[in-house]
């Protein structure tokens, strides 16, 4: 039978306290404090949540029941205001798997997760898995879900998740079809909270990356539900990319094809307005222009945006060069890191709170949070081109205003005063930010390097055709 040692509990508290309102909720702690009061030196897993349910349905009374050391019964009267005060109970309840999954072997943490998200979340739980096909995991959870249908991987690790914090408020105990899921993913392949559970997952391509997800959810619970999943045919890969190379070869058909369009129109416009030629004359130049090879064709600039563990070994080295190129040595943080995992100690973020968007001569990343969402760093290359300032105004101004205002987020940076301060200045005078706070400070002890803190507040830009 499976125990756990209730002194386990209590030696983390010194380790783990500090994280409370970060990784934690505030009460975390003096809930699981009382609890093991009420509890011998080991439990069962049933004991445990059994045990749990008891201390709930006291909190719920406002009644310290079967508490009866003082000690006790004055943290449980502690406990029962702050609860009213921050009213996060939902949310502290959504948070003792994973906290569970720390001080307990992985066999106890996953069992505890099944039973305690039927028993306290209404939720599923881990469906049983009545046959297994198996997974491929490249390295430590990174599994290759090439030989599996995506549609019913997101459905099988949906229903296979339970609400945490304040995804309690926006949880469905509904579980989701195949069919659904295959319809979301026509919109949509990167999912972080969905309907209130953890996934973290992004199915855009072959890959998935499911640490954050395993860690809101249970230790090794994405390997298991994936082998669920039944393998689509022994040559899927070789099928799947085919299909894939077809679709991206219909793609680019469509691009040439609506570029070509656009331009005959701009000729036939032209050609009608200075009245130069014929009709017949007009046709003669439209069928010469669809015969222009697409290699002829004005090359495109293609943004790309990468977020936590998809962000490539390609991008880290470009953002290197460009910070090589763009900043002083004394603002260089890049140079030496040599894996995108570093990036979480030089910006202070979880890899999966980070994005990176660049183009071929710059790049912004930013991180969000419960909180905010920041500009940790934006640079250019020095001979970049009119057009590159514009794309990294556009992005500013829509993508990462957008995100802000539908969060109901500020958007923070330090900005350089003769530089990226300049552009949100710009920005302000557009309508596009307010300014909130403006603090002056310096590059650490470079009293030469002019900076300011912003606290910006996002203005969504409508049409100017609707509000005319």
């Amino acid at each position: 039978m499976q125990e756990l040692k209730i002194k386990d509990i209590k030696r983390r508290f010194k380790n783990y306290e500090g994280r409370v309102g970060y990784e934690y909720p505030k009460n975390m702690f003096l809930f699981f404090e009382i609890l093991s009061s009420t509890l011998s030196d080991t439990a069962t897993l049933k004991e445990l949540i059994f045990t749990i349910q008891l201390l709930v349905n006291d909190i719920e009374n406002r009644k310290c029941g079967f508490h009866n050391s003082s000690v006790t019964r004055e943290k449980f009267e502690e406990l029962i205001s702050r609860l009213k005060a921050f009213n996060d109970l939902p949310m502290v309840l959504s948070y003792v798997p994973r906290y569970i999954d720390e001080i307990a072997d992985a066999t106890f943490a996953r069992e505890f997760s099944r039973i305690y998200g039927q028993v306290m979340l209404e939720n599923l739980g881990v469906e049983p898995q009545k046959e297994d096909y198996g997974y491929i995991e490249i390295k430590k959870d990174i599994i290759d879900i090439s030989n599996k249908d995506k549609a019913e991987v997101l459905a099988k690790l949906y229903n296979n998740s339970h609400p945490m914090g304040m995804g309690m408020a926006q949880y469905d105990p509904t579980p989701m079809t195949v069919e659904f899921a295959r319809k979301l993913l026509e919109k949509e392949t990167y999912f972080s909270y969905l309907k209130g559970r953890p996934l973290y997952i992004d199915l855009k391509d072959n890959i998935i990356y499911v640490s954050s997800y395993n860690r809101d959810n249970g230790p090794q619970l994405a390997q298991q539900v994936i082998s669920g999943c039944k393998n689509m045919n022994d040559m899927g890969k070789e099928n799947l990319k085919k299909f894939e190379t077809q679709i991206e070869e219909e793609i680019q058909k469509q691009i040439e094809q609506e570029i070509a369009k656009k331009h005959k129109e701009k000729l036939q416009a032209k050609v009608q307005q200075e009245n130069m030629v014929s009709t017949a004359s007009t046709r003669n130049h439209d069928l010469d222009y669809l015969r222009v090879s697409p290699s002829e064709l004005q090359p495109m600039r293609r943004l790309i945006e990468e977020s936590g563990q998809d962000i490539s070994e390609d991008t880290l080295q470009f953002i290197k060069s460009v910070e090589n190129e763009a900043y002083p040595e004394e603002m260089k943080m890049l140079q030496d890191i040599e894996d995108v995992y570093e990036l979480e100690d030089a910006y202070e973020y979880d890899l999966f709170e980070l994005t990176i968007a660049r183009n071929k001569d710059w790049y912004i990343i930013y991180g969000e949070d419960e909180d905010s969402v920041e500009i940790v760093d934006i640079a250019s290359i020095p001979t970049r081109d009119r057009e590159a300032s514009q794309e990294i105004h556009n992005y500013i101004t829509r993508v990462i205003n957008q995100k802000a205002h539908n969060g109901n987020k500020p958007v923070t940076l330090n900005a350089k005063e003769d530089t990226s301060y300049r552009m949100i200045q710009r920005m302000v005078n557009n309508g596009e930010y307010e300014i909130v706070e403006d603090t002056p400070n310096t590059w650490e002890d470079d009293e030469e390097i002019k900076m300011h803190y912003l606290v910006l507040t996002p203005i969504i830009q409508r049409d100017r055709h609707e509000t005319k």
